[in-house]
């Protein structure tokens, strides 16, 4: 009986960690802001290597003002990143395809080109009310479609259907621990 508790016991331990281990989010802190980030995950990678990579990555962050921990800004951060020989693609408009009929769609708050390993990279920021927020966390993801406005160029993907909940719930989580 003692060794069916000791098994049990690691078990749950084992569990736990593995439950906590998934929430990997980092602490900035700017002049107005704690900013609690969600670790970047890809959410897209084209197949034809042969003709340059394309990759798209994404995470949530959570903006915690100093003085009124109640004062809080939700964002998403969408990397398109490219070789040469791939179009580019400015990603200024995300669309969330949660059904057939169901859908949210951000326009970039946003917009800078970071330097990622050589790549060329287009990086854009989506804010996110409260009611977005809770839509994103609540239901399932069938697809993510990232456009450029001025070109028409746009790319769906087809991520893990909880990525942004999960991130969203770790944000949450973090938050309540501030």
């Amino acid at each position: 009986m003692k060794t069916i508790k000791i098994i049990v016991a690691i078990c749950f331990g084992l569990l736990s960690f593995s439950a906590a281990g998934q929430c990997s989010i980092t602490n900035e802190d700017t002049e107005v802001d704690f900013l609690l980030v969600a670790k970047s995950e890809r959410i897209f990678r084209n197949e034809d290597l042969e003709n340059g990579l394309k990759v798209v990555f994404a995470n949530c962050v959570l903006a915690v003002n100093k003085e009124n921990k109640d004062k809080v800004k939700f964002s998403i951060v969408v990397i398109f990143a490219k070789t040469k020989r791939q179009e580019n693609l400015v990603p200024r408009e995300i669309s969330f395809n949660f059904s057939v009929d169901d859908q949210l769609t951000l326009q970039a708050d946003e917009y800078d080109t970071p330097s990622l390993n050589g790549a060329l990279a287009e990086r854009c920021f989506f804010r996110l009310s409260v009611s977005d927020m809770e839509k994103i966390k609540s239901k399932s993801l069938e697809s993510v479609t990232i456009t450029d406005t001025r070109t028409n160029g746009s790319l769906t993907m087809h991520p893990f259907n909880r990525i942004f909940s999960e991130q969203i719930e770790c944000l949450l989580k973090r938050y309540d621990d501030l």
